[in-house]
Order: structure tokens, then sequence, then C-alpha cells
């Protein structure tokens, strides 16, 4: 699959099928790591985006 072993994936494609990315924190900026670093927010467990979570 993909090419010459790279997959790729095209904007489109991450505003489609992508929900939640893992990244280093050194590739973070500042402001990132902030809003990191401040308290979560729970969702409930029917919440879209809080079942993705599990």
């Amino acid at each position: 699959h993909g090419e010459k072993g790279f997959d790729i994936m095209t904007d489109p494609w991450f505003d489609q099928f992508m929900y939640e990315v893992v990244i280093h924190k050194k590739h973070l900026t500042k402001k990132i790591i902030d809003m990191y670093n401040r308290e979560p927010i729970a969702l409930p467990p029917w919440d879209p985006m809080g079942s993705l979570a599990h």
C-alpha cells in the first residue's frame, strides 16, 4: 500500500476521518502545552467525542 512505503493523506482525508492524533510534546507550541496542562473537561460517555476516548 501507499507510495514507496509511504501512505499519503490529504487535508480533506484528515477532515473526514481524523478524530485523534498523538504528537510528542517537543513538537508542540507553548500555547498548546499550556492548554494541555489545564484542568481536563470530562465528557459524558454518550458524547460522540467522549466515546472515542475509550
